[in-house]
């Protein structure tokens, strides 16, 4: 009998729970405060205000800027790079067509629920300046990384089913990150921020699989 099974995982109390709570509420007024007024002047009175706690109660919980930035983008990392694998793993049987577009979607559908941690991925992966936040700054940078090793590994998927040709495949990587980004950031400049994500992943899985070229 597996020893392990007998292990009982202890419920969290009415303390730990809001606790738990308070934190989430911290990491999305950090996660709306960073995204509009960027990296390096958010303030730290703004971002208790919109979670609703006292600038107290959000430094017994973050001890500065920094940790605070660093445990948002490693939440949202962390809850992105799952979205991917679970959705990747759910797909691995199917058609290289459905691997992608189920890929596309877990990535716009982590946006619409996160649009401002986009915001603080692309400023993270563009600034030159990492002395303010040298642990935080490179953070958004690896969440990219992982992004695109994750691509990588789909398109290997589509050159081993035959359904992409192999004498293009080393710039299928770039092109679909570039699409993605291209999406993204579109998206984040768009008046309509609810857009049809059903339509925008059918565009893209046609664009990348078939191209804009009329057939000869």
């Amino acid at each position: 009998m597996n020893s392990d099974s007998n292990i009982k995982v202890r419920p969290q109390t009415l303390k730990e729970k809001f606790k738990e709570a308070t934190n989430d509420s911290i990491l999305l007024g950090a996660e709306r405060i960073f995204a509009q007024q960027g990296l390096h002047a958010a303030r730290m009175e703004d971002i208790a205000a919109d979670a609703g706690v006292s600038v107290g109660t959000l430094y017994n919980h973050f001890e500065d800027r920094e940790s605070l930035l660093s445990s948002l983008v490693e939440a949202r990392q962390i809850e992105f790079l799952i979205r991917l694998d679970q959705r990747s793993r759910k797909l691995e049987s199917d058609s290289f067509d459905h691997q992608l577009e189920g890929f596309i979607s877990a990535v716009l559908e982590h946006f619409h629920i996160h649009r401002p941690f986009f915001t603080i991925l692309m400023e993270g992966e563009h600034a030159r300046d990492c002395k303010t936040f040298p642990i935080s700054l490179s953070k958004p940078r690896l969440t990219m990384e992982q992004l695109c090793r994750r691509v990588e590994a789909l398109v290997q998927r589509g050159l081993q089913s035959g359904a992409l040709r192999p004498e293009d495949s080393e710039i299928y990587p770039t092109m679909l990150m570039g699409m993605l980004k291209g999406i993204l950031v579109r998206s984040l400049f768009a008046e309509d921020v609810a857009e049809p994500t059903a339509k925008r992943v059918g565009q893209m899985v046609r664009f990348f699989t078939s191209g804009a070229g009329t057939s000869k």
